[in-house]
């Protein structure tokens, strides 16, 4: 009885109970990459959105002559120089694949929760604030443009 192979119950449970705790460790530690991975997407994504909402506001706010906005709506309303009418509410723009925005089509920017603008006649210069979310992550944006074309 001296020569015997294998192993007894209770190097196998106490094998399987190492085993157990190291892959437990290895999920655990891939679910949190995973979620910061999802994490940093939402926040580029709404970064990336933000800049070209941003941008493209800052362009229409500074070239228009009049400038409406209704806070109940929510509804922006630009006249330019060139009697072209462009009213956006959070709904109004949509990013192209490459990035580009169409005007007029059913969302802007595809992650806006809310937005908020103020006139200011003085400086003739107007103040926005724009607020992206996308899963557990929110991005605020805020800009004051000021209005170059206004006729006093």
């Amino acid at each position: 009885m001296g020569n015997r192979r294998g192993l007894t119950l209770i190097e196998l449970l106490v094998s399987l109970s190492i085993l157990g705790i190291v892959t437990a460790m290895v999920f655990s530690f891939f679910i949190y990459q995973v979620r910061q991975n999802t994490k940093i997407n939402n926040l580029n994504e709404l970064h990336y959105q933000a800049q070209i909402v941003n941008n493209h506001l800052n362009r229409r706010i500074s070239q228009c002559d009049y400038f409406g906005f209704d806070e109940s709506n929510k509804m922006v309303v630009l006249l330019t120089y060139n009697q072209s009418t462009y009213r956006y509410d959070r709904y109004d723009i949509k990013l192209k694949p490459n990035g580009d925005l169409i005007e007029n089509y059913n969302e802007m920017a595809n992650y806006i929760d809310d937005m908020h603008f103020e006139r200011d006649e003085i400086s003739n210069s107007v103040h926005y604030s724009l607020l992206f979310g996308k899963g557990n992550e929110t991005y605020l944006i805020e800009n004051t443009v000021f209005m170059r074309n206004i006729q006093n």
